[in-house]
């Protein structure tokens, strides 16, 4: 599956925005695959995607920021 994701190149619209997109994109989602194939496993399985990407997303950051203390995040 994570082939298959085009590189990432959504910062540029802000963290909190892009979040409030996602949301909007996936709440419904999750929501009709709980009512197909049960709420508490698709919750779990979506949580646990979330907080892959949320990782995968964090380190991209403080890469491109070149580390991850609040002092270089401040610099930009």
């Amino acid at each position: 599956m994570r082939g298959s994701i085009p590189p990432d190149a959504l910062n540029e619209i802000g963290v909190l925005k892009r979040r409030e997109i996602e949301a909007r994109i996936v709440a419904p989602l999750v929501e009709a695959f709980a009512a197909e194939f049960g709420r508490d496993r698709v919750i779990e399985v979506a949580k646990r995607v979330i907080v892959d990407i949320a990782r995968q997303q964090g380190k991209a950051l403080a890469d491109q920021m070149g580390g991850n203390s609040l002092a270089h995040f401040v610099q930009t």
